[in-house]
């Protein structure tokens, strides 16, 4: 069974959910167009697209720097009465986007949005990142608070976070035969929640109501358990087998398919994954079960339960998976860069 680059491979649930993943690569397109268009990018080191910008100072250092949010999570928190988890989480889906580009985060900001703005709210949102950029050794740097009824529902509120690192690993391009290693993920992390919520509602599930089928686990509170943060386990393992390390993945929006190849450095080369290396987690393979979805559409709208990727060079993958284990990673060798682009399975 063969997914070339996730084009016209499932995702037909999320899209009736109401996300188009095809829009989205359209709009990357479009602002690579417009960049490219303008004066001299001579500082930028890195295409649109990545998971992090590169620019080159004058002094020599590369610094990176990304932004992300954790989309219509936001939402089941807001069901929850719990926002506890959001702020890790949006420094999570940040920080790791720095270090799949090869970079150590420095600092981070945020913008928090709203009708009205809470203080318990905010306090417990920053509290949550302030946890997250520990985990990162990073710091948090600042932020913007906006009040703006009109345009949000009173108890609406949204937030988006911006990272900065300093690029401490030069990826380069994947060579067939480089073993891909994994990091086993054990939830959704922050993505996917749109075709989430729709199942939930379309199935009469209640958030606040525990479930044999994931172990009796409350539903939201599984729902919103946070985007691991990668950041210290991989750069441990930069640090100890750096030379052998050639790309690094974080899998979030468009899941395995379309992020694992991101790290291969070169449009020609391909992945090869084994089925039969990891299991999804049982709150993965309940929803899969719940909404009737393919194995290409848990590996393309969601994570397909792994949640970060390592191309290195096959007598290195003990290494790392040794290397993350004592940051209770649990790393699996999942398959081999190929000489076909796209994600094959076997």
């Amino acid at each position: 069974m063969t997914a070339d680059n996730g084009k016209d491979q499932g995702g037909d649930r999320y899209r009736e959910a109401g996300v188009r993943l095809e829009a989205a690569e359209d709009v990357v397109v479009r602002i690579r167009k417009l960049v490219d268009k303008r004066a001299s990018q001579a500082e930028s080191l890195s295409a649109i697209g990545g998971f992090a910008g590169a620019y080159a100072l004058e002094s020599g250092p590369t610094l990176l720097a990304g932004a992300d949010g954790v989309g219509t999570k936001v939402l089941v928190a807001r069901a929850m009465g719990d926002a506890r988890t959001i702020g890790l989480d949006l420094v999570a889906m940040n920080v790791n986007d720095i270090v799949a580009a090869g970079g150590r985060p420095l600092f981070f900001l945020d913008y928090i949005a709203a009708a009205q703005l809470d203080g318990d709210l905010l306090e417990t949102l920053i509290a949550g990142m302030l946890d997250g950029c520990e985990q990162a050794g990073c710091r948090l740097l600042g932020g913007e608070t906006a009040e703006m009824p009109g345009l949000y529902r009173p108890d609406d509120y949204d937030l988006a976070g911006f990272a900065v690192g300093l690029r401490v690993f030069e990826p380069r391009a994947g060579r067939v035969g480089d073993a891909i290693v994994g990091i086993l993920a054990e939830g959704f992390h922050a993505n996917g929640f749109s075709l989430v919520r729709k199942i939930v509602e379309t199935k009469g599930l209640d958030y606040h109501c525990a479930y044999a089928a994931i172990d009796h686990r409350v539903l939201g509170e599984a729902l919103l358990a946070p985007t691991p943060i990668y950041v210290p386990a991989v750069l441990d393992v930069l640090n100890a087998v750096g030379p052998h390390v050639r790309g690094l993945a974080h899998i979030t929006g468009g899941g395995i398919i379309d992020n694992v190849p991101r790290a291969l450095g070169d449009p020609a080369l391909g992945v090869e994954l084994e089925r039969a290396a990891w299991r999804l987690p049982r709150l993965l393979t309940w929803f899969q079960e719940l909404g009737e979805l393919s194995a290409e559409e848990m590996a393309h709208t969601f994570n397909g339960g792994l949640g970060f990727a390592l191309v290195v060079d096959p007598e290195a993958s003990e290494a790392v998976v040794g290397t993350l284990a004592r940051w209770g990673l649990c790393g699996v060798r999942v398959g081999t860069v190929v000489d076909r682009s796209g994600v094959h399975w076997r």
